[in-house]
């Protein structure tokens, strides 16, 4: 992988993709596949498709120029990669993968193995990449808190955020309705659970009741109609 990344953030993937070939392989040689495995599927997922792709998605889409041929550059050398770190435990389904993305490069598992590149690291770029990080998933659990889609844009009104931006005036309508609906059988359902513990409340009271009636040789029934169903006397 020796080509000229200009972005910042293409930078980042490619120098914690060499920290993750050199950790993986130490793991496959010295026999823990396990080990190895972990490595390459949580830069996989966690780094790469968790992180990566969803910062670059807009250069990817709408991009020109040399940042989206950065980030396209970038995807294809970490993505070889990956299906090479994962070949000799998903050897079908990397062959099948590596020839559909990269024609002409002939079978993955006798391709070479990813070897770490000393010139892609950057140490600046991945303290960046750690920031990206954070911030992304404060984003995300400001979102989740307040139980808007990942999709919508901050500052968005949370009335419309299940809606989105172009919702007409009868489906926000509905939405209003719906939340009045769940929060009026919520109340119901609280009256139910308050009348069901006032009736095991009862259901104590007499058989204490009956206890110390029983204690006493009085008839259990007279002491629980006594105590229990006698009416309050007023002040």
């Amino acid at each position: 992988m020796h080509f000229a990344c200009c972005i910042p953030t293409d930078r980042w993937l490619l120098s914690a993709l060499q920290a993750t070939i050199r950790e993986a392989t130490a793991r496959w040689r010295a026999c823990d596949y396990a080990g190895g495995l972990e490595l390459a599927e949580r830069f996989f997922w966690g780094t790469f498709c968790d992180q990566y792709l969803e910062l670059v998605k807009g250069r990817l889409y709408d991009g020109e120029g040399a940042a989206r041929a950065s980030a396209q550059a970038t995807i294809t050398a970490a993505f070889s990669a990956i299906l090479r770190l994962l070949a000799p435990v998903l050897p079908h389904s990397c062959e099948a993968l590596y020839g559909l993305l990269y024609p002409g490069q002939g079978s993955i598992h006798t391709a070479a193995w990813p070897e770490p590149d000393a010139a892609l690291h950057d140490d600046g770029a991945e303290q960046l990449g750690a920031a990206l990080r954070a911030i992304s998933g404060a984003v995300r659990r400001h979102k989740t808190a307040r139980s808007l889609s990942l999709g919508t844009p901050l500052g968005e009104p949370r009335r419309r955020a299940c809606l989105g931006r172009r919702a007409g005036r009868r489906e926000r309508a509905a939405c209003a309705g719906a939340v009045g609906a769940a929060r009026i059988i919520g109340n119901r359902e609280q009256g139910t659970g308050d009348r069901e513990q006032g009736r095991r409340r009862r259901r104590r009271r007499r058989r204490s009741a009956a206890s110390r009636a029983r204690a006493g040789g009085r008839p259990a029934h007279r002491a629980t109609t006594a105590r229990v169903y006698a009416p309050a006397s007023r002040p």
